[in-house]
């Protein structure tokens, strides 16, 4: 896990005005796309950013971050206690990443689901949204009894759940792809509010310990300490200090502090 240290980074643009405003619009095409497709929305984020106190999904409404429907609220309480086992937040946000584009899945459940990947900065995958649950042509040829094949064994109660599955939206899976490829369209239009690159930052930050600590290192001597000195005390050649620092803060150690020095004179 990252600690709980905040560096600023310099070659990033974001700033917290403008991720309150993409959040803000997320927020409002989300719950329009609901409006529109009376389909629900659920958004998870990816493994890069789930670690990351900086990813900003927490930000959007509660209601984002699961599928409340009748249908699935009723899975997700079954006697068995496991819920849905996290298989859309661990197997699909996965599959997700590696497609890349919208694609049309069946859940656990057997019901259809249009899934797309989120990406920011640098190709960074930032989280996958769900949008589903819908009987699609397939699903309804065979009718509740699949339905009940698939979770029968998580001891649901089989009436009040077929009452909620006779209730879901019925659409094709061309239809559902459709949708998945305009709102991904539309996702992408965000995408330009917001800057990600505070995330690649974070995740060099976390796979490059040293560069934390020479960060430690620079704020706990107000500035005023040398990368031979940091070298020293972290017992590394200066040379790899020096290029691992570029590699992760894609500038040297004294543009870095040239720039360190700029910023604070600016907020004093």
């Amino acid at each position: 896990m990252l600690e709980s240290d905040h560096y600023i980074n310099l070659n990033s643009h974001t700033n917290i005005a403008t991720q309150e405003k993409f959040y803000d619009e997320l927020s409002e095409l989300l719950t329009t796309i609901e409006e529109i497709t009376k389909l629900e929305v659920c958004i998870h984020p990816s493994e890069n950013t789930r670690i990351l106190p900086e990813a900003g999904i927490e930000h959007l409404p509660h209601s984002f971050f699961s599928h409340f429907g009748d249908f699935c609220r009723l899975i997700k309480a079954n006697r068995t206690g496991c819920g849905c086992e996290g298989y859309d937040s661990r197997t699909m946000v996965k599959k997700s990443a590696e497609i890349g584009k919208p694609f049309v899945n069946i859940c656990h459940a057997g019901l259809g689901e249009v899934v797309f990947p989120i990406y920011g900065y640098n190709n960074l995958h930032v989280a996958t949204v769900f949008i589903g649950q819908a009987i699609t042509d397939e699903i309804d040829k065979k009718g509740f009894p699949e339905i009940i094949c698939r979770v029968r064994k998580l001891g649901v109660d089989e009436e009040k759940l077929q009452v909620a599955y006779h209730q879901l939206p019925r659409l094709s899976k061309e239809r559902l792809l459709q949708i998945g490829k305009m709102a991904d369209l539309a996702v992408k239009g965000l995408g330009t509010l917001l800057d990600f690159e505070s995330f690649e930052y974070q995740l060099m930050l976390n796979q490059y310990p040293a560069i934390r600590r020479t960060l430690r290192l620079i704020d706990n001597s107000s500035g005023n300490i040398s990368e031979a000195e940091i070298a020293k005390k972290l017992n590394l050649h200066q040379s790899y200090l020096s290029r691992l620092f570029k590699k992760v803060m894609k500038c040297n150690f004294q543009t870095y502090m040239i720039k360190r020095k700029i910023i604070q004179a600016k907020t004093m």
